[in-house]
């Protein structure tokens, strides 16, 4: 290492003044400085990936209209959220905010009028189940939402 005898910017006289300003220096000061010295290199780990960051990203007015008139043109509400870099829950309550129910139903209701005729012929909900190849609570949900009283369990009586 070659020692200078130009003046630095400590104050010194190369190596020999950096010596004479660190020994007067406090001793946290030391502390932070003997840190800093030993602190890996951060370029020199290539097996570090850079952390992506997401901020919260608003969404303008414009924007809005788009999603809403994309929604109802068949578009999921994972498609939007990819689309316009936000949560899916953030377009959740985008569309709510414009009256929009995101709820899906496993049944249209053309489904579910043919599933209370069924249900009240005597079929049972696993039938009605694999038939619409839907969940037991499925069908069993959309039948008491309308209005249907569900039968006790039991074996099912045979039909004459």
């Amino acid at each position: 290492m070659k020692v200078s005898s130009a003046p630095d910017a400590l104050g010194g006289a190369g190596l020999v003044g950096a010596a004479q300003v660190y020994a007067s220096l406090p001793h946290r000061v030391k502390k932070v400085l003997d840190l800093a010295t030993a602190w890996p290199n951060q370029s020199e780990s290539p097996d570090r990936k850079p952390v992506k960051i997401r901020t919260a990203r608003q969404l303008r007015i414009d924007e809005v209209d788009a999603l809403v008139i994309a929604f109802r043109g068949g578009a999921t509400v994972a498609e939007l959220a990819a689309t316009f870099h936000v949560y899916r829950t953030t377009i959740g309550q985008h569309l709510r905010s414009r009256g929009i129910d995101t709820k899906y139903f496993a049944l249209s209701p053309d489904e579910l009028r043919e599933a209370v005729q069924l249900y009240g012929q005597g079929w049972t909900i696993a039938d009605l189940a694999a038939r619409y190849e839907v969940g037991n609570e499925t069908i069993r949900a959309r039948l008491v939402a309308d209005g249907i009283t569900i039968r006790s369990r039991g074996r099912r009586r045979k039909i004459a």
